[in-house]
């Protein structure tokens, strides 16, 4: 649960968290690193602070010796005797101070006699066996350290002009002269009242540390939560641009207003340059598309399609090249194929009023000979005429057939160049659905990163998105190629249908051609030989009406040959065709 609120968060939102984490953390380190050291200096302190106690009793004792030393010398020199130097000894121990007169100093000897002390009670009495309150002999431990050259000693004694036992650390040297054993020494609780100063000043040193960082947390977060926001606002902008744009709109401004020149900066440029080739290829595309679905295909794609674009760019002026070259080669044929069925349909009807000509002279021949005979004479002229209008017919037919082949190949090529544009498509749908399968292991990759992939989430996303579209775009052109192609095949089974008829009329107009032979060859012997007139008008007769039904029969079908022509004519007309191609 936690992890999915980790991912819905902007990046804003997860980079001011993780940087505000490492912040602190570092903070948080360094305040530590900070109390260690400062626990660190203060102990070494509170050492030097013992150490200095133990010196300043040292350097004391050291330098009362050196007195009494100076002083024996005066009696070694005879300068005074040696009770006055003695008594003088007494003095200087008894009399000399330290630490703003709160050190003082006694002698006692190897007896544990008490020769010298500030207190007049001590002097004069053996100690040898005194103890203090932990049951310690004290004496003997001064006397043994001072003879051991540890001269350092513990014990619980009491303390001038206050009541109560307290511990005392003492230093103790011996007066070799007089074998006095000179002792000093520090009162444990002035020791730690020093170190109490100490422990005061590092607790209000760690306060400071304390609130210095917190401080430096507050002000740091700040600063970050502004660095971050200046990093993040322009990929924010951008990245709604981006998600507008993979909803299709293509027309939106761009993120124009960042003008920095970092990433971000070169970030929004790449958007702008995007949107604007998408705009100029969209709108292009529109256009064309457009002209193409209203029949006119005077299309023109002049504008800077660039990088892998450039494809559609070509596929677009290749479709509309080979679309109006086949057009423009079935209007012309439909042209002709119009055409040459008037003139069938003329001479059909031209045919058939011959043949009922020729009733009439058949029954005028059976009025007179002479007349017969010129009928027959007319009859061989119009056969004659009729023949040159059955070859012009015939070469028109078989002129026909070949364009209507030509137009059966052309529209075979239209639907093989159909099924290859869904081939294709098909590879194009093939890599959408690759770049898809990229973003879903795009994602995964992410999410395997953790926090460190998390940042490509979002653009994974966004392929996904934009692949799903190119499905679906896929999917329409599809959708389109199976409508052509299912259109093709219906002009190519008209087509083919058209073709047979054209076969069938030139068989009719062949056998036509035989008839009007065997007429040519009846009128030429009926004017030889008028003796059988009466036999060849019984002839002509039946040849006459065979004329009449077969133009009739021609007629027919020279009416339905132009029908089609005309509504083949018709479909090709809904598109305007670049003429000079």
């Amino acid at each position: 649960m936690k992890k999915n609120k980790t991912q819905k968060l902007m990046l804003k939102d997860k980079l001011l968290k993780n940087v505000r984490g490492i912040l602190i953390c570092t903070i948080i380190a360094l305040s530590l690193l900070a109390g260690i050291a400062l626990q660190i200096s203060y102990d070494s302190s509170a050492f030097e602070k013992r150490q200095n106690f133990d010196t300043e009793i040292k350097t004391a004792v050291d330098s009362l010796i050196s007195a009494l030393t100076v002083n024996y010398q005066r009696y070694e020199n005879g300068e005074i005797t040696k009770e006055e130097a003695l008594a003088s000894s007494e003095e200087i121990v008894r009399n000399t101070r330290y630490n703003n007169g709160n050190g003082y100093f006694w002698a006692d000897t190897a007896d544990g006699l008490c020769v010298v002390h500030m207190n007049p009670d001590y002097e004069g009495t053996n100690r040898l066996d005194a103890v203090d309150k932990k049951g310690t002999y004290y004496i003997r431990n001064v006397i043994k350290a001072a003879d051991n050259g540890t001269n350092f000693s513990e014990f619980y004694f009491t303390k001038p002009n206050v009541n109560g036992i307290f511990k005392k650390r003492a230093y103790t040297a011996k007066f070799e002269p007089y074998g006095w054993y000179i002792s000093t020494g520090n009162y444990y609780d002035d020791i730690n009242k020093a170190i109490l100063t100490l422990r005061f000043k590092q607790s209000i040193s760690d306060i400071i540390l304390i609130l210095v960082s917190i401080l430096s947390v507050l002000i740091g977060t700040k600063q970050l939560n502004k660095v971050i926001s200046k990093i993040t606002e322009p990929l924010t902008t951008v990245t709604k641009r981006l998600h507008m744009l993979s909803q299709g709109d293509v027309y939106s401004p761009g993120s124009e207003n960042i003008t920095e020149t970092d990433e971000t900066g070169i970030l929004a440029n790449a958007e702008n340059n995007l949107i604007k080739q998408l705009q100029i290829i969209v709108e292009d595309i529109t256009v064309n598309l457009s002209k193409i679905s209203s029949g006119d295909l005077r299309i023109s794609t002049d504008k800077a399609y660039t990088g892998d674009f450039i494809p559609i760019q070509k596929s677009i002026k290749d479709i509309t090249s080979y679309l109006n070259e086949v057009l423009l080669s079935i209007n012309q044929a439909s042209n002709q194929v119009r055409g040459g069925a008037s003139q069938v349909s003329d001479m059909s009807r031209t045919l058939a009023d011959g043949a009922t000509e020729q009733a009439g002279v058949i029954e005028e021949l059976s009025a007179s000979l002479d007349e017969v005979s010129y009928h027959v004479e007319k009859n061989t002229v119009s056969v004659d005429k009729a023949s040159d209008y059955i070859r012009q017919i015939n070469d028109k037919s078989r002129e026909g057939n070949e364009k209507m082949q030509s137009l059966l190949a052309a529209m075979e090529n239209i639907e093989r160049t159909s099924k290859e544009i869904g081939s294709i498509n098909r590879t194009i749908g093939a890599i959408a659905a690759r770049t898809n399968l990229l973003a879903l292991n795009a994602s995964i990759e992410s999410a395997r990163l953790g926090n460190e992939g998390k940042g490509f989430a979002v653009v994974a996303e966004e392929m996904r998105q934009l692949a799903g579209q190119s499905a679906a775009a896929v999917n329409d052109t599809e959708t389109l190629i199976e409508t052509a192609l299912a259109a093709v095949a219906n002009g190519s089974q008209n087509t083919a249908d058209t073709a047979e008829q054209l076969v069938k009329i030139t068989d009719m107009i062949n056998e036509f051609k035989d008839i009007m032979r065997e007429i040519d060859s009846e009128s030429r012997q009926q004017n030889n030989e008028l003796k059988e007139i009466t036999q060849g008008i019984g002839q002509i007769s039946g040849i006459i009406q065979n004329n009449v039904a077969a133009a009739e029969e021609c007629s027919a079908f020279s009416e339905d040959l132009n029908t089609q022509a005309v509504l083949l004519f018709e479909n090709i007309d809904k598109f305007t065709l670049i003429e000079n191609m």
